[in-house]
């Protein structure tokens, strides 16, 4: 076989198997939230996963392939938002110790609203990591 082959499956698994952004968020919903909200950000990630497949499809990950510009838009963009989840997670564990009990019981009410965000933060975070487009 090919040498350059056989050096992209080995960058390729080990970068598949190296957590990233995706399985942190999953670990943070899971433990944060509930195992529906963890379910929910998998979800998030499976559709972001597609978008990624569809503009492989189009051809605009040649672009961030071969355009360092675009690339780095993309990298920066991923790290604004993974910067504004922990800063979001930080301000939800601080107002975790101020929340009186009936306050958590009312935010019991709104799980399909927590399933929503999960989602869209799994879908955000996959369709802005720059690992995902190139590989």
């Amino acid at each position: 076989m090919d040498p350059q082959l056989w050096a992209f499956v080995v960058v390729a698994t080990l970068l598949a198997m190296t957590p990233g952004a995706d399985t942190l968020l999953v670990a943070r919903n899971v433990l944060g939230r509930s195992r529906t909200a963890g379910l929910a950000t998998i979800a998030g990630i499976a559709a972001g996963c597609f978008v990624h497949a569809m503009l492989s499809a189009v051809g605009v990950s040649l672009i961030l392939v071969r355009s360092a510009e675009a690339f780095h838009v993309l990298k920066w963009g991923g790290a604004a938002y993974l910067i504004m989840l922990g800063i979001q997670s930080i301000r939800g564990w601080w107002r975790a110790d101020a929340v009186a009990p009936a306050a958590v019981a009312a935010a019991a009410g709104r799980a399909g609203a927590r399933r929503l965000r999960s989602f869209l933060e799994g879908l955000l975070t996959n369709v802005l990591n720059p690992k995902v487009g190139l590989f």
